[in-house]
C-alpha cells in the first residue's frame, strides 16, 4: 500500500508541475511530492483502518459461531455430549442424561 501511495503521489506531484509550475525543478517536484503525500495519507490510513476493522469482525464472528459442548468430569474421566444437558452423581458413579435412565459408567 505503501508504494502505491508513494508512486500516486509522484505522478500527481509530476503533473501538476506540468500543468501549474512554468519551470518545474526539482524543488517545485519536491514540495508537489510532499503536498501529495500530505493529502493522500489520510485516505490510506482509513483503508487500512477499514480493512483492520473488517478481519477484527470475521475474527470476531468466527469465534461466536463456535458452540461450546458441554464437558462432564466424573473420576478422570470426560464425556462429552452434543444437544443433551448431562450430570454426574459421582458417589453413586451414575451418568444421568434428561429424560435418560441412569447408566452405569466404564470401570465402576
Amino acid at each position: 500500500m505503501f508504494k502505491e501511495l508513494v508512486s500516486l503521489a509522484i505522478i500527481v506531484g509530476f503533473i501538476l508541475n506540468i500543468f501549474y509550475v512554468e519551470h518545474p525543478d526539482t524543488t517545485s517536484y519536491t514540495i508537489a511530492f510532499v503536498l501529495s503525500m500530505v493529502v493522500f495519507s489520510p485516505f490510506a490510513l482509513a483503508w487500512r483502518y477499514r480493512d483492520a476493522l473488517r478481519q477484527l469482525r470475521a475474527i470476531r464472528d468466527a469465534a461466536e459461531g463456535v458452540e461450546e459442548e458441554p464437558v462432564v468430569r466424573v473420576s478422570g474421566a470426560t464425556r462429552v455430549s452434543k444437544g443433551v444437558q448431562s450430570s454426574a452423581d459421582v458417589e453413586m458413579g451414575l451418568m444421568h442424561a434428561d429424560g435418560a435412565s441412569a447408566v452405569p459408567l466404564e470401570g465402576t
